[in-house]
Order: C-alpha cells, then sequence, then structure tokens
C-alpha cells in the first residue's frame, strides 16, 4: 500500500481491543472497540459471528493465510473463567487479523463485521475514482473531508497520488457542474474542506502546492457560484493561507506568477478571481519574503493586468511600491 501512495509512508493499522463481554441465558457477547485515528467505532458480536466471518476469511485468502480462530467447548461454555479465556484469545485473534494489510485492505466481509471501512481504503477508492472519472465522486470525496479533520490520517492524504487527484478534481466535470453558475456542490464542499484542513499545517501546504494546488484552488474558484459562500470563503481561505511568509515563495518562485498572469487573462471577468488574486497579493504583501517574491515574480505587472475599477488592489499595490 505505500508504494501505491509515492514516497511517502503511513503504515498505521487499525487499534483493536474486546475489552468487556456479556453474558445472556444462553449466549455470550463480546464487546469491540475499534479505533482509526481519532475515531472509535463499537460492535458487538457472538461467538458465531466470529465464525461466520472466519469462514468468509478462509475462502478468499486460503486456510494458510488465516490465523486460527479459538475454538469451540461442548460443554462450560458459559462458566465465567472460560468466557474471560476466549475474550482475550479473540482479541489476539482480531488483533492479528486486522494487523495483516492484505486482509485489512481488502476484505468487505471484515469491514462490514468491524462497521469500519480503513483510511487506506477510503483513500484508494478516492483516487481510483477520479483517475477514472467515471463516476460522480460525491461519496469518496465526503469521506476524504470526514478524514482531513484527523491530523494523524494528513501523512496518508498528502502522499503522491491522493495530492494528485485532489488537484484533477478540481478542474474536472464532476466539479464543474454543467457550467459555471451550476456547480456540483456535493463534491465542491468536501472538496473545499479537505484543502482547507490540510492547509493548516505548513508542510501539507507546501506539498498541495507543489502538486498543483495553488493553480487548482483558482480553478476551483472559477467554478464556485457566488451565492455559495461557504464554499467560497473556503476556496478563498486556501489562496489566503498559501500566500503565508512559509510557503508563498514556493509560488511565486516555481512559476506561479505567470501561470497566475495567464489565467487572469481568461478569467478575470469571474469577480471571485479578481477577489482571490487581490486576496493572494495582499497576504503575500504583508511578509517581506512575499514582498520580495512578489517583485522578483512580476508582480506589479499583474496587478496592472486587472480591471481598473477593482479597488481591492490599492492596497498590494502601494506596498509592493
Amino acid at each position: 500500500i505505500n508504494a501505491e501512495y509515492g514516497e511517502q509512508c503511513y503504515s498505521a493499522m487499525l487499534e483493536i481491543s474486546i475489552p468487556s463481554s456479556r453474558k445472556s441465558i444462553q449466549t455470550v457477547t463480546y464487546d469491540i472497540e475499534i479505533r482509526d485515528g481519532n475515531t472509535l467505532t463499537k460492535a458487538c458480536h457472538r461467538y458465531s459471528e466470529f465464525e461466520g466471518m472466519h469462514k468468509c476469511l478462509i475462502k478468499q485468502f486460503g486456510d494458510s493465510k488465516v490465523i486460527s480462530l479459538p475454538g469451540k467447548k461442548l460443554f462450560g461454555n458459559m462458566n465465567a473463567a472460560y468466557v474471560e479465556e476466549r475474550r482475550e484469545a479473540l482479541e489476539v485473534y482480531l488483533k492479528a487479523i486486522c494487523s495483516d494489510p492484505n486482509i485489512l485492505l481488502h476484505s468487505e466481509d471484515l469491514w462490514e463485521f468491524l462497521g469500519v471501512v480503513p483510511a487506506e481504503v477510503k483513500v484508494d477508492k478516492f483516487v481510483a475514482n477520479v483517475t477514472s472519472n467515471s463516476e460522480d465522486p460525491k461519496s469518496e470525496m465526503a469521506d476524504l473531508a470526514e478524514l482531513s479533520e484527523d491530523p494523524e490520517s494528513w501523512p496518508l492524504l498528502t502522499a503522491k497520488q491522493p495530492l494528485a487527484a485532489l488537484v484533477q478534481l478540481c478542474s474536472s466535470n464532476w466539479v464543474k457542474g454543467e457550467d459555471c453558475y451550476a456547480p456540483n456542490i456535493t463534491v465542491q464542499e468536501p472538496l473545499c474542506r479537505t484543502m482547507v484542513n490540510l492547509c493548516v499545517e505548513p508542510a501539507n501546504r507546501q506539498s498541495l502546492i507543489e502538486a498543483g494546488g495553488f493553480m487548482a484552488t483558482l480553478t476551483l474558484l472559477s467554478h464556485i457560484n457566488p451565492e455559495e459562500q461557504r464554499v467560497l470563503k473556503g476556496a478563498m481561505h486556501i489562496v489566503s493561507t498559501m500566500a503565508r511568509p512559509e510557503t508563498v515563495r514556493g509560488i511565486l518562485v516555481a512559476g506561479g506568477m505567470k501561470a497566475l498572469s495567464s489565467f487572469i487573462a481568461e478569467e478575470a471577468q469571474l469577480p471571485q478571481v479578481s477577489d482571490a488574486v487581490a486576496l493572494f497579493c495582499w497576504r503575500a504583501s504583508c511578509s517581506h519574503e512575499g514582498r520580495s517574491g512578489l517583485i522578483a515574480a512580476g508582480g506589479l505587472q499583474l496587478l496592472n493586468k486587472m480591471p481598473v475599477s477593482y479597488t481591492h488592489l490599492t492596497l498590494p499595490t502601494k506596498r509592493i511600491v
């Protein structure tokens, strides 16, 4: 799985425990806790359900690839000491199953049993969907947005392929909708939220910029309906955050101003694009790194290409001068 996602690795598996068991008159159920990053999920199963899941794993992976399930006992299986012994054995079994990447990442029977789909699987599905461009990725994008709320998932999301898929999605037909003012808000909103969350960390922000995330954000902005204020503000926040001192030179040195100038020539008639350019220049001009970078990259020439009536450009122009 690490090879699929490029240079960065994310090998954390699910944390599994069976902290307790409960007895009724004829049955014993085992309480399972599954932690995936900061997310805690609980499940409850009888031994017979463990057995059913185990048979499915053997059918899919083969008997030699699956650890043995703790055995049955015909008599005395309701004895308190035996129930505790079995609880411990089932916990060892389940931890072993979930520590095997081949099983954890490919067994839908296991996911159904646990009530959890591993983060790696969600990201893999997102990348595959965006790459194939065959189905509306709103469900996968919603999963990714939820993952981005957890900083422990950031190394997985900022690997090479997921970032490339995020950037690709920004200019896809799934984001554009039928035309500029009939966008797919069910994709735009979680896409924007994911990028906002990732931009909190400067290292993530730099990785996103290197993957083409700055221009991708501007492209996304050009397809957002101005009436969707929440999404619009989110995209503006991404642009503003990327212009902070830690990462602004990464945009300017890599030819971002030239690309921005070309983009403005095509999209300047859209108010949200003009707003984004003004916001980027203003934020960049707030730091020495940004001002010197803007000057070296031809920032004044860019500002001069903007509509004369656009008064928001006054402050960054004065700062650069």
